[in-house]
């Protein structure tokens, strides 16, 4: 008889990938530190992130900030999310290719890509947060939050962009809850660039901890993808459409039950 083992302990990570329980994440980097919105007195820099050509596709980048991340969520009985390939990198995607064959509006819905925005951050609200060093921020309302920042960084009159890559300053912003039930989380509002410097020493060392995009994102694989081709016989379906406009009402952080497993 084959002897039987009992998990002895409460580290959940460990417990759960030996026993194969933990759902598909967005990140590879386990040990990646997030940035928290907070409702008031959010200030940041923003570090830029590296330059990645292979992700510069359509909608991929925005305006040198950080990027847009599409994937796909709740594709497998165990509610998994997949990177976009096709939005993100031009290859095929199963998920894509099915959203443009289904007809029936509810269907499609099911495969229609989601859109978050990534940016790398340094919460200098304290001292403390300050120390933390480099955060990857990931946040709803993509559109609506890179554009926030991309006017607070011009100037009305001259319409001239301060160059926050060479000139460090602090982002001051609160923000509000907006949406309803899973799709309720806070928005940006109107970020301010002060007047306050930043260290350029600091800020030098700030960007050796960024890390490329392309490497911490959890792309899938050939073998992964297969299994969705084979659902349906996607032979005559189009392999590329442009990144759809999204509506507000996708645009919106993940539902509470999903955010443990992207991070």
């Amino acid at each position: 008889m084959t002897e039987r083992k009992h998990v002895e302990d409460l580290i959940f990570n460990d417990s759960f990938e030996k026993f194969g329980f933990e759902r598909r994440r967005l990140f590879t980097d386990k040990n990646l530190k997030f940035y928290q919105l907070k409702e008031r007195d959010n200030r940041i820099v923003i570090i830029p992130p590296i330059y990645e050509p292979e992700l510069v596709n359509n909608e991929a980048v925005w305006k040198s900030f950080g990027i847009a991340l599409y994937r796909h969520d709740g594709m497998t009985p165990n509610k998994d999310s997949f990177p976009c390939v096709n939005l993100m990198r031009g290859e095929r995607c199963p998920f894509c290719e099915k959203y443009i064959a289904l007809k029936n509006t509810k269907e499609k819905a099911v495969y229609k890509p989601r859109v978050r925005g990534l940016i790398w951050v340094v919460d200098v609200s304290s001292k403390e947060t300050e120390a933390e060093g480099v955060k990857l921020w990931v946040f709803g309302w993509a559109t609506e939050t890179f554009l926030s920042f991309r006017k607070a960084v011009t100037d009305p009159e001259t319409n001239e962009t301060h160059n926050i890559f060479k000139d460090p300053r602090v982002f001051y912003f609160d923000a509000v809850e907006k949406g309803q039930g899973t799709f309720r989380s806070l928005q940006v509002v109107a970020p301010r660039l002060g007047s306050r410097t930043v260290d350029l020493t600091k800020f030098e060392e700030w960007k050796r901890q960024v890390k490329p995009f392309s490497e911490i994102i959890n792309w899938p694989t050939e073998d992964e993808l297969e299994p969705f081709f084979r659902l349906e016989d996607a032979s005559d379906m189009p392999t590329q459409f442009d990144a759809p406009e999204f509506e507000t009402s996708v645009d919106n952080d993940l539902p509470e039950e999903l955010e443990d497993d992207m991070i």
